[in-house]
């Protein structure tokens, strides 16, 4: 059964006249929520290890909290988007609003260039700023189709190896549903490539993206700025740092 917050936002598209601007510019707003929470994932050491069962519980109680009130937005201005989470002062002091970017993928500014299929995720870790260039996925769109709102969607599929910091891949099955009737080919955590905007995404049935807002006629200019601050490396290359930075920490 779909969230009452999900079902609130998609009565609120069929609401929203659909035109792109003489410039093709525009800010798209998304929500997320827990599809599992973690505790349930956790549920077969709730007897043996209470203490961490206890601790699962209590990061899903204030991340829930704080996915009510955050809200993402995708910047895009001819080929260029960039994606992250709309900041609040509020969150700056919770211990656990860090937790929930990584969650989400938004911990860092994620730029995408269409036209030169370039994808970079700006991110600050091991005490310096990195530019870590990201691969395009490999998008399978499906024959099913729904309507989110009043916009016909179709589905894709694509696999992501999520290597982290530990020696073996973990492959998170990514779903997503894309409408042709708004022609920028991007989406949630700058996922993009297809044809057409990402409505909705279900990253590893854990995390769920849904659109709340669109502007596609803003009245001030948006100006796209590529991130340059940092060092250039490949996603390959900054999980090798993760996973020496944690065997530092374990000597």
């Amino acid at each position: 059964m779909k969230p009452i917050l999900y079902h609130f936002f998609t009565v609120f598209l069929y609401l929203i006249p659909f035109t792109i601007s003489s410039q093709n510019q525009g800010k798209i707003y998304y929500k997320a929520e827990f599809i599992q929470a973690i505790s349930d994932r956790m549920k077969d050491i709730e007897k043996t290890k209470p203490f961490l069962y206890k601790k699962s519980v209590e990061i899903d109680e204030n991340i829930a909290f704080l996915f009510r009130d955050t809200e993402f937005i995708l910047k895009f201005k001819n080929q260029e988007t960039t994606f992250g989470v709309v900041p609040i002062v509020a969150h700056d002091k919770d211990r656990f609003f860090p937790m929930l970017l990584i969650m989400t993928g938004t911990n860092g500014i994620i730029y995408q260039n269409l036209k030169t299929k370039e994808y970079i995720k700006q991110e600050k870790g091991f005490g310096k700023t990195y530019l870590i260039k990201k691969e395009p996925l490999d998008w399978k769109i499906h024959n099913e189709s729904k309507k989110i709102g009043k916009y016909m969607c179709y589905k894709a599929t694509a696999e992501v190896i999520n290597k982290a910091v530990l020696e073996k891949k973990i492959i998170w099955n990514t779903t997503v549903w894309f409408t042709p009737e708004i022609p920028v080919a991007s989406g949630p955590k700058g996922y993009g490539g297809l044809p057409g905007l990402i409505l909705e995404a279900n990253f590893n049935d854990f995390i769920h993206f849904f659109v709340t807002k669109l502007d596609l006629s803003p009245k001030k200019e948006i100006k796209i700025k590529k991130p340059v601050k940092g060092i250039y490396i490949s996603e390959e290359e900054f999980i090798e740092l993760g996973k020496k930075a944690m065997e530092n920490f374990r000597n």
